[in-house]
């Protein structure tokens, strides 16, 4: 088993990528009045507000040595502020 934590934004689901930016910033728009953590910019709130949704884990099984996905499954990271910062991943591998 691999479990990655990215401490970046977010890992989202491959389905979601294509329409990931439309359906988030429709769900979770910038500079809405009742936010009150903006001190780092208008888009930090709802960066974190993608976060809970998307999730910033995830748990891959892992056969014969290799990371078994499906033919068409994949891992993407998602970058939820307008100017994001240098990210690292953490995988720990269990056997």
């Amino acid at each position: 088993m691999c479990y990655c934590l990215w401490l970046g934004s977010g890992i989202c689901p491959p389905r979601t990528i294509p329409l990931g930016p439309t359906i988030y910033d429709r769900l979770v728009p910038e500079n809405m009045p009742d936010y009150r953590h903006v001190l780092e910019g208008s888009d930090d709130m709802p960066a974190h507000a993608k976060c809970i949704i998307t999730g910033v884990s995830i748990n891959i099984p892992i056969t014969d040595g290799r990371l078994n996905l499906g033919t068409w499954q994949g891992i993407y990271l998602c970058e939820f502020r307008n100017d994001g910062g240098s990210r690292h991943i953490v995988a720990t591998i269990l056997e």
